[in-house]
């Protein structure tokens, strides 16, 4: 239990950074469904990974 509470987390902050990463190149970029792309990824990139998290608590295996 303890083991998939903490891969969900890390779960979570991966997708969080990478949603952020991601969304930062996506802003930066002049073509405008890319900027607004890249702006809605900043805006909720750690709610992205929360739920991401979430779902991989509830859904995911990863045996290892």
């Amino acid at each position: 239990m303890i083991r998939r509470i903490v891969l969900a987390v890390i779960v979570a902050v991966i997708v969080g950074l990478v949603c952020l990463l991601v969304g930062s190149l996506l802003a930066s970029l002049s073509v405008p469904p890319l900027a607004v792309i890249g702006g809605f990824l900043v805006e909720f990139c750690w709610l992205l990974g929360v739920l991401a998290g979430i779902w991989h608590f509830f859904g995911g295996s990863l045996s290892l």
